[in-house]
Order: C-alpha cells, then sequence, then structure tokens
C-alpha cells in the first residue's frame, strides 16, 4: 500500500487553478466593459454579498459608483477567482 501525503498549503494553489477553471468554463467570458452588480459577482464566486463588500473594503475588488449603485467589473471578478484573495 502506497501512503501519499500532501501538505494543504501545496493543495490550496491546485484547488484555487481548478475552481478558476471551473467558473471559466460556466460564464461566457466577459468584456472589459461588462459591470456586474454585488449580487451578480457573489453569485458567481459563491460568496455571500457581505463577502463581496469584505473583499471591496480590503481592496481586493474595485467598485464602481454609477450615482448610489455600486458595480464591479467582470474582469476583476474573473481574475479573483482565478488568482485568489490572496494573490
Amino acid at each position: 500500500m502506497i501512503e501519499l501525503r500532501i501538505d494543504a498549503e501545496e493543495l490550496r494553489p491546485i484547488i484555487r487553478e481548478v475552481v478558476a477553471e471551473m467558473l471559466e468554463a460556466s460564464q461566457p467570458a466577459p468584456q472589459d466593459d461588462q459591470l456586474a452588480t454585488v449580487d451578480e459577482a457573489a453569485a458567481f464566486l459563491k460568496v455571500a454579498r457581505s463577502s463581496v463588500y469584505e473583499l471591496i473594503n480590503a481592496g481586493k475588488l474595485h467598485r464602481v459608483k454609477i450615482g448610489r449603485s455600486c458595480r464591479l467589473r467582470w474582469t476583476a471578478i474573473h481574475d479573483l477567482a482565478r488568482n485568489g484573495a490572496n494573490a
């Protein structure tokens, strides 16, 4: 019997890459000028709305203000999914 040991830190970037590829395959590629709502970003990233706002406040996602509305660039959302919030 062969025992395989993988450190969680070694596995994390592999999982991040696979998840990003799956997300990209499930969504059409966005154009640079397309904007998403916080709800759309949360659904795409499969996180709560509050998590998206935390990413904005931490500077991981940059918002576009339109009046009182907050929008996010799809390219930034895809970059975040591809590279992770710690990148």
